[in-house]
Formats: C-alpha cells, sequence, structure tokens
C-alpha cells in the first residue's frame, strides 16, 4: 500500500494565531521517506501514491519517525491508531520524553520512552526587531517515532493525530 499523508486542517484564533493542526497517515510508513511539500496534487496517482491536500511542507516521514511543523507550540497532542485502537498523548507542562499511552484494551500509564516530543524553541537564530531574519528553528516542531517502546502504529495501520494551543 502506497504511503498517504494527509495535513487536514489548521484553524486560527480571532486574534489571527493558529491554534488547532490535524492530519492522518496511513500505508507503508516505517521505511518510507516523505515530504508533504512534495505532494502538491491532490490525487495520489500524480505524485506517487502520496496525497497531501494543503500542499505544504508541514509534515515529514522518515525512517518510521513523522515529524510535523506546526507553526504554534501545542498544549495538547494526541495521535490515535485507529486501527488497533492505540492512542499517545501530551499535554503542556509534562517533562520532555513523557507521554501518557491508552492500550487496546483501554489501560493507561506513563511511558517515558520519548516516542513524541516537542520543539518549543522560538528558533536559534533571528532578531526581534523589524527587519531581522527569520528563526533559523521553526516553532512547534513535533516529532512521533512509531516504534519506540510501545508502538504506536506498524505498516498499513491508518493514524490520526491532533495538535491544539
Amino acid at each position: 500500500m502506497a504511503l498517504t499523508t494527509t495535513f487536514v486542517a489548521n484553524k486560527t484564533a480571532p486574534n489571527g494565531v493558529m491554534s488547532f493542526a490535524s492530519g492522518y497517515i496511513k500505508g507503508t510508513y516505517t521505511a518510507a521517506t516523505v515530504t508533504s511539500a512534495t505532494a502538491a496534487s491532490t490525487t495520489a496517482a500524480a505524485t506517487g501514491g502520496i496525497a497531501n491536500r494543503d500542499a505544504v511542507d508541514n509534515m515529514v516521514i522518515a525512517s518510521g519517525t513523522m515529524t510535523i511543523t506546526l507553526g504554534f507550540v501545542p498544549k495538547y497532542f494526541k495521535i490515535v491508531n485507529v486501527t488497533d485502537g492505540l492512542m499517545k498523548e501530551k499535554f503542556d507542562g509534562m517533562a520532555a520524553a513523557d507521554h501518557i499511552h491508552t492500550a487496546i484494551d483501554g489501560t493507561r500509564g506513563l511511558l517515558t520512552d520519548s516516542a513524541i516530543l516537542i520543539n518549543a524553541a522560538e528558533g536559534s537564530s533571528g532578531s526581534s526587531g523589524g527587519g531581522g531574519t527569520a528563526p533559523a528553528s521553526p516553532l512547534g516542531v513535533v516529532t512521533v517515532v512509531f516504534a519506540t517502546g510501545t508502538a504506536i502504529c506498524t505498516d498499513n495501520d491508518t493514524v490520526v493525530w491532533v495538535a491544539e494551543a
């Protein structure tokens, strides 16, 4: 099965600040390398089996790791394997390596395996004054390692994710 990635939506608050994003993936992704910007068409046939409705460079999958550039730091991030019923959640204030894992039988527990990491830095360069350079590291980068610890998914599972500010 070809890999399908979709960054479904970005929502902004009344003040214009982005506050919500969601997406899904399905297919053979543990060994795949996909940059969502390469999928400039809404038809999978035109992009080698990868469909991305927004055609923007916001989600990259390489060697079983998904990196999502949100543009905002999420206070809550959830990824759900809808094929098997597994779920991982990360809340603002949790230690960097920690997340809540929900097993197929509904058992919940705190895991410390760095399966979900959130970069909250505003960038490693740039300036705060007018005319400065943009930050070198984007704000709100979420990294999900599929097979770390209690794996969230295997190939051909359908996985959805949600990030909220």
